[in-house]
């Protein structure tokens, strides 16, 4: 089950703005390209980048091992 404090009005238009830029460049690039796979691979990433925001919040993500240590 999805944890519902991490779907937020800001999760919901990050992944549409995702959503919407991908459709949008494979478009423009003449490739074949699901609307839906698009919308839900925004939310899922919107959430998980929500999640490890709150875990290790703005003032110490100084790398990539950081972001890595907070999704494990």
């Amino acid at each position: 089950m999805v944890d519902s404090s991490l779907i937020t009005l800001g999760v919901i238009y990050a992944a549409l703005l995702s959503a919407i830029l991908w459709d949008l460049f494979t478009w423009y690039l003449g490739l074949p390209s699901s609307s839906t796979h698009a919308i839900v691979g925004g939310i899922i990433g919107a959430a998980v980048a929500s999640k490890i925001y709150t875990l290790v919040g703005t003032n110490s993500i100084h790398n990539a091992s950081d972001l890595i240590q907070a999704a494990g």
